[in-house]
């Protein structure tokens, strides 16, 4: 699974154009990409997940690339050999709540959905149907749900009780003075709570199975248990 995350991730949130710098110029450093991975106990498939979700309102300094190329995303996999993806973050400019199933062909719903920084989310998708798979986010802050889809794959099974959580720099930062070294990427502060498994109406904690793990990239991040919560630190304060 760990090869096809980037590629999927920036399928589904990617906002940044990809822009050609100056002939001869090298290429910015890539950001790593911390990940969690859990496994919810029991027996059996499960009918659906969900996890929480927090971000600290990161700032970029005028030397840095956007903070909107960042997405905050969990993964999943299921009985057909097929994996899923819930997210938030960007694309086209625009904040966005997304949903990903990819069996052979892969079925990616987005919807316009105004996430904020400093603010606690839960991120579920549950299987409706046979075959049929929905997603919905919802605001603690405003007690509201908001239906991302609902995508029907066949074959696809139920959900292995094995997920993982992260955050990466999904785009390619943009040309600036300093792209050549790591404080092109601003400071982010993020935290996902262990997701909880769903069989039927039973939920159940998930636990880590593999500690924390730090994808390939030049440019170092952490992972961190603070409270209970997977803290992800990426990129580098603005300098002063």
């Amino acid at each position: 699974m760990a090869g096809r995350v980037g590629v999927i991730a920036v399928v589904i949130t990617s906002s940044l154009a990809v822009m050609v710098g100056p002939a001869g110029a090298a290429a910015p450093p890539t950001q790593q990409r911390p990940r969690s991975a859990w496994a919810v106990p029991g027996t059996g498939p499960l009918d659906g997940i969900g996890a929480f979700l927090f971000v600290n309102a990161p700032t970029a300094g005028p030397a840095q690339t956007t903070v909107t190329g960042y997405e905050y995303s969990m993964f999943f996999g299921f009985e057909g050999n097929s994996m899923g993806v819930m997210a938030l973050g960007h694309k086209d400019g625009q904040k966005v709540a997304g949903f990903l199933l990819a069996p052979s062909n892969p079925l990616i719903a987005t919807v316009p959905f105004d996430w904020q920084f400093g603010r606690i989310y839960y991120l579920l998708t549950y299987r409706i149907a046979v075959d049929v798979w929905a997603a919905w986010v919802h605001d603690f802050s405003a007690n509201r749900w908001t239906h991302i889809a609902s995508l029907t794959a066949p074959g696809i099974g139920r959900m292995h009780p094995h997920s993982s959580t992260g955050v990466e720099y999904s785009s390619t930062p943009m040309s600036m003075t300093n792209e050549n070294t790591c404080a092109i990427y601003p400071r982010v502060n993020a935290f996902w709570h262990p997701p909880t498994g769903w069989r039927g109406n039973d939920m159940t904690p998930a636990t880590l199975v593999s500690g924390n793990t730090v994808g390939a990239g030049d440019c170092p991040a952490t992972v961190t248990t603070t409270d209970g919560w997977q803290h992800y630190a990426l990129g580098s304060a603005p300098a002063a």
